[in-house]
């Protein structure tokens, strides 16, 4: 089995997120950061597609495309938990 060809690793990407819980029953009050990471594809419209649970709660995001170093602030604009995308 083969290597998938270089321009397909370039449209792959590491999420790096920070998360928190909100408490439904006291709004104000926030539970601790979590880090955590994900992979995602990018795809037309500098958009990214990734799952769901990689981004849930996300407060902070950041994307950095496969084999870079730089990192980009990123924002969440479609989620849906039901499909996990």
């Amino acid at each position: 089995q083969s290597l998938p060809s270089p321009s397909v690793w370039r449209t792959v990407c590491l999420l790096e997120v920070v998360s928190i819980l909100w408490i439904p029953l006291c709004p104000w009050t926030r539970t601790h950061q979590v880090s955590n990471s994900g992979s995602g594809f990018i795809i037309s419209g500098r958009r990214i597609l990734t799952n769901a649970h990689v981004v849930a709660n996300a407060i902070d995001l950041r994307v950095r495309p496969h084999g870079s170093a730089k990192r980009y602030a990123a924002k969440v604009t479609t989620y849906g938990p039901d499909v996990d995308l």
